[in-house]
């Protein structure tokens, strides 16, 4: 009788998995048993769909084919490690493809694990299990040392310090992050930035998140609005939702 993992819950985090194999009957199973554990699963057939799904949405782990018309596994994992927002993101290699060759280069490119595709549900469940447990373990980067992926050049990409953002504002499946006299655009959507920032910003409305730290003032605009007036050269306001007046107003401590 198999023994049934730990729950995901019991590391403190509702952790989200992405499966990426072009066999959907695979895809099927794998999604019906790690949801039983309480995961949060999310599956595609094609390796440009999954790093379009992780530039958009959060992921804790991705389970990846290595074998797939189009972009196989490997290129969709150069390419994960190759994107500062996605750089650490844990990596299960999953293929029939079982040789030396093929786990030295996952391995080199930066595969967390490997298993071929003559698994027990049990031995993955433990497999994914470790990994997660890694996430939910892992212990943030100070403040001042966050950084935020931003597009740089023709087609380039850099990392911005987030002590440096006064905030950012949402534009569909994209963002600009605003400094003092600039700003920069983001390939994140404003809720994976929301993951990437420290805890001294704020989502305080649908469209923008600020850095608490870089606000200059609080007031009621009109009797149903409440604006903020940011430190940058602009001196930018941007409104709070009325939801969110208190709590904005006690993290800046004018209550």
């Amino acid at each position: 009788m198999s023994q049934r993992v730990l729950n995901p819950r019991e590391c403190g985090a509702q952790c989200h998995i992405l499966l990426v194999d072009d066999d959907e009957s695979l895809l099927g199973g794998l999604k019906l048993s790690l949801s039983h554990e309480g995961y949060g699963v999310s599956a595609v057939t094609r390796g440009e769909t999954a790093l379009e799904f992780i530039s958009k949405k959060h992921v804790d782990l991705v389970v990846l084919d290595l074998m797939m018309p189009g972009m196989d596994g490997l290129e969709d994992l150069r390419r994960i490690r190759a994107n500062p927002a996605t750089a650490r993101l844990a990596v299960l290699m999953l293929t029939a493809k079982d040789t030396d060759e093929a786990k030295v280069a996952g391995f080199g490119l930066g595969a967390d694990d490997y298993m071929s595709k003559a698994f027990s549900l049990d031995e993955l469940r433990c497999r994914v299990l470790a990994l997660l447990r890694r996430v939910c373990e892992h212990v943030e980067e100070p403040s001042d040392l966050a950084r935020i992926p931003v597009l740089s050049g023709v087609g380039g990409q850099g990392l911005i310090d987030a002590k440096d953002v006064y905030f950012i504002d949402g534009v569909r499946n994209y963002c600009y992050a605003h400094t003092y006299d600039d700003r920069f655009l983001s390939r994140l959507n404003l809720a994976a930035a929301e993951k990437v920032v420290p805890p001294n910003f704020m989502r305080v409305h649908r469209s923008h998140i600020v850095n608490l730290h870089l606000v200059k003032s609080g007031r009621w605009a009109t009797k149903s609005q409440y604006r903020l007036t940011m430190g940058d050269l602009a001196g930018t306001e941007l409104a709070v939702s009325r939801s969110l007046v208190v709590e904005t107003q006690e993290r800046l401590g004018l209550r």
